[in-house]
């Protein structure tokens, strides 16, 4: 369980994959399994993963090595995290990630789901990876199937999914320092704040001004500047004496 400094309890249930398709935790003897039980032993952290999966295309493990494989299988039993059984279709891949979030919620209610990477099962099809944009999504993306993926399944519950990719733009997006020399305080950083403007200034605000409208409407200037005497089109001058 964790607290923050505003006293939001926070308890994350997490499936990993000790795989990457690119740059982070590539390193065979600390993947990000390892990672996990070194800050939880230092107390940096109080929890792990539950369960982690394969990786690779779909989930399944399609694309690695049979020597990444066992890079992968020795990393969770060294960190004691019971692999996910490998499903015959990306819909029951899908069913196993959110039966495992429901069971160990113990009937809690979940309230965001965070996606950290590109897994397809945990995103979507290459169609809900696009609909998805990058940060906090608080409705479901027009366009996205029921069954797309475990970010579309909470979506459709009316669970707010963040989704963490293209960080460098998000970081960007909240004004965030990349790579700060000292840490922000535990909820002080410009991500945790948002701009609001107050309903009622800007109905008083437009009431003021509909009312200015109104009195230059009718005042004798604007009857001076809009009303001009129309010359009537059959007037002949007559000739001067």
């Amino acid at each position: 369980m964790l607290l923050s400094e505003r006293g939001v309890k926070v308890k994350p249930l997490i499936i990993s994959s000790p795989s990457a398709s690119q740059w982070g935790a590539n390193v065979p003897e600390l993947t990000w399994l390892d990672m996990e039980r070194l800050l939880e032993e230092a107390d940096v952290i109080s929890f792990r993963s539950f369960a982690a999966s394969v990786g690779g295309h779909e989930d399944i493990g399609r694309g690695l090595t049979q020597e990444g494989k066992e890079f992968i299988a020795a990393a969770m039993q060294r960190n004691k995290i019971p692999s996910l059984e490998i499903k015959d279709s990306f819909e029951a891949s899908v069913d196993q990630r959110m039966n495992g979030f429901n069971r160990k919620a113990e009937g809690r209610a979940i309230k965001a789901c965070l996606n950290v990477g590109g897994g397809a099962v945990s995103v979507g099809s290459s169609v809900g990876k696009k609909l998805f944009k990058p940060g906090l999504n608080k409705k479901t993306p027009a366009g996205v199937v029921k069954a797309d993926g475990v970010m579309s399944l909470f979506s459709q519950k009316k669970i707010p999914v963040i989704r963490l990719v293209q960080v460098l733009e998000l970081a960007q997006d909240y004004e965030m320092t990349l790579s700060p020399s000292a840490l922000p305080e535990v909820g002080r950083a410009n991500v945790f704040n948002s701009r609001e403007y107050s309903k009622a200034t800007c109905v008083v605000v437009l009431v003021v001004i509909l009312a200015s409208l109104f009195a230059f409407i009718r005042s004798d200037f604007a009857s001076r500047l809009f009303h001009k005497a129309a010359t009537p089109k059959d007037f002949t001058p007559e000739p001067m004496v």
